[in-house]
């Protein structure tokens, strides 16, 4: 981004405007979620290996639920 684009999206956050990005907790839910939706090959990951890549994503601290 250049110098302008960067003072306006500062702008509009602050106006409320522009909602600010996802913070990390937040795409990592959405990425563990999405890990569930079968993909046009037909192909899903099980909801019993998303509990555990959640829980050791959990355990590992790359994340703490309820922290948006």
């Amino acid at each position: 981004m250049t110098d302008t684009q960067l003072c306006q999206y500062i702008d509009d956050l602050e106006a409320g405007t522009r909602p600010a990005a996802p913070n990390k907790t937040e795409i990592i839910e959405q990425f563990l979620d999405d890990l569930a939706i079968r993909s046009d090959t037909g192909l899903r990951v099980s909801d019993a290996t998303i509990r555990k890549i959640r829980a050791m994503a959990e355990e590992n601290g790359y994340f703490q639920p309820g922290n948006m």
